[in-house]
């Protein structure tokens, strides 16, 4: 009885199997056949070359803008304990902030 209830799971996992390897094997096949290039000058550029100029541009201004965003972070945050700081008093050497003041 458990038997008859695996044959249709062993049955599905035989035949994605045998799937899987017909077409891992039409892979190496097309992969390693011996074929000429149908191109027989030298390219003036590389492949992909424009889309790579293009994502180094973009990478330069997203550079750009990140630190752009870090500088203005900073200087808020550095603004900002610079306010806390400047109105804490110091009880028993240490800093305590006023709960009253506000930003």
């Amino acid at each position: 009885m458990f038997h008859t209830t695996l044959i249709p799971t062993v049955l599905v996992f035989i035949t994605v199997g045998i799937l899987f390897s017909v077409i891992s094997i039409r892979n190496v096949y097309l992969r390693h056949k011996k074929r000429r290039s149908p191109f027989t000058n030298k390219f003036l550029r590389g492949p992909g070359q424009s889309l790579i100029e293009k994502l180094d541009d973009l990478n330069e201004e997203l550079f750009a803008y990140m630190v752009f965003k870090f500088m203005l972070l900073t200087g808020i945050l550095s603004i900002n304990f610079y306010h806390h700081f400047s109105t804490a008093e110091m009880i028993n050497g240490v800093v305590a902030m006023r709960i009253d003041s506000a930003f």
